[in-house]
């Protein structure tokens, strides 16, 4: 999953840093990785919480396992093909099929 972020959203971050000169690649690629990180470590717990508990009734871990691997793989596609697309609503997503799959009730109302 990270690979598919990184991806996804490194060059948005990066690209005007590396084209204008500031950083080389290398350094630029350092940089965003701290940060992600840190954004990961300061304001994760929220979209887990969100994610967790917000729009599906109860989720079990298998069904944690499928939307994340449902997401990757929509993320990876969408990346190949040079479309540019969100993460989190390829996550939340994946977790609004599991509880529709599952019959679990789905709250829209996030």
């Amino acid at each position: 999953m990270l690979f598919s972020m990184g991806a996804n959203d490194m060059a948005n971050s990066i690209s005007p840093l590396i084209g204008s000169g500031i950083t080389r690649f290398r350094e630029a690629l350092v940089l965003f990785s701290v940060a992600v990180f840190i954004g990961a470590m300061v304001q994760g717990f929220m979209v887990i919480k969100t994610l967790g508990k917000g729009i599906v009734s109860e989720i079990d871990i298998a069904g944690a396992v499928s939307a994340t691997l449902a997401a990757f793989a929509w993320i990876m596609l969408a990346t190949v093909k040079g479309v540019p697309i969100s993460i989190i609503h390829s996550i939340t997503g994946g977790v609004i099929g599991i509880g529709i799959a599952c019959f679990y009730m789905v709250s829209l109302a996030i």
